[in-house]
């Protein structure tokens, strides 16, 4: 994982490109596919989803920083660390490969750290580090919660 809340990574990265082998990033959105958690009933998760929804809103409002602009934002984070060659996009329909492509070129900005930090605080409770393992030793019954919600992410 390398993207704007889980920067560990960055060190492998620049290993590899000090031998000549290229990187290629995914999972560059940090919290994207929350509604994916499956550990919950029906009800709860649109529930959650709802409220989470609310406090999108809420965020977008008070930030004026809309989806498509967290998007392009954590692609230029990634793409900032010269030593990383691309990323791997998980898009939906044209409009999502298009906001992509007008991505291309642009910096990374003081005005998208500053919101990706707003958002990273946000999210901080909520966010999975995948392959962190840490809630592991919470789960009464010992199950694998990282092997879980890897299967389920890919």
């Amino acid at each position: 994982m390398y993207n704007f809340i889980q920067e560990k990574a960055a060190y492998i990265i620049k290993r590899a490109r000090q031998k000549n082998v290229g990187t290629t990033i995914m999972k560059v959105h940090a919290g994207e596919h929350p509604e994916q958690l499956s550990t919950v009933s029906r009800a709860e998760r649109i529930r959650l989803q709802e409220k989470a929804d609310r406090q999108t809103l809420l965020f977008r409002d008070k930030y004026g920083f809309t989806e498509k602009e967290y998007f392009g934002a954590a692609i230029r984070w990634v793409l900032q660390n010269k030593d990383v060659g691309c990323t791997v996009m998980s898009m939906r329909n044209i409009e999502q490969a298009e906001e992509y492509v007008s991505n291309s070129g642009k910096s990374f900005s003081g005005d998208d750290r500053e919101n990706l930090e707003r958002y990273a605080l946000k999210i901080l409770n909520t966010y999975c580090r995948h392959a962190c393992g840490e809630c592991e030793s919470y789960c009464p019954h010992g199950v694998a919660v990282n092997n879980v919600l890897r299967i389920d992410t890919y």
